[in-house]
C-alpha cells in the first residue's frame, strides 16, 4: 500500500481517485487480516474524502488522517511484531 503518500499530497492539495486506489487496491485490502481491514477501512474512507480538495479544504482533514494512519501503524506493528 502507498498510503503514506496521500497525506503528503493532502498537502498540497493533489489527491486524486487513482491515488486511492492505487494505495487500497482491492487484492492488498483483500489479503489483509480480518481484524485489521476496519482499521484500513477507515483510513481509505478518510482518503476518498481528500480527492479533489484544495490545500486549505484538505487541510480541515489532514488531523484526522493523521489519526488514522497512526491507528494502521499501531495494528501493523502488532500483526507484524
Amino acid at each position: 500500500m502507498n498510503a503514506t503518500t496521500i497525506g503528503l499530497s493532502a498537502a498540497t492539495g493533489g489527491v486524486t481517485k487513482d491515488m486511492v486506489e492505487r494505495a487500497f487496491a482491492e487484492k492488498d485490502v483483500a489479503a489483509l487480516p480480518v481484524d485489521a481491514k476496519p482499521i484500513f477501512t477507515a483510513l481509505e474512507d478518510e482518503a476518498r474524502a481528500l480527492i479533489g480538495l484544495s490545500v486549505n479544504d484538505a487541510g480541515d482533514h489532514l488531523g484526522q488522517w493523521s489519526d488514522r494512519l497512526d491507528a494502521v501503524v499501531t495494528a501493523t506493528s502488532t500483526i507484524c511484531g
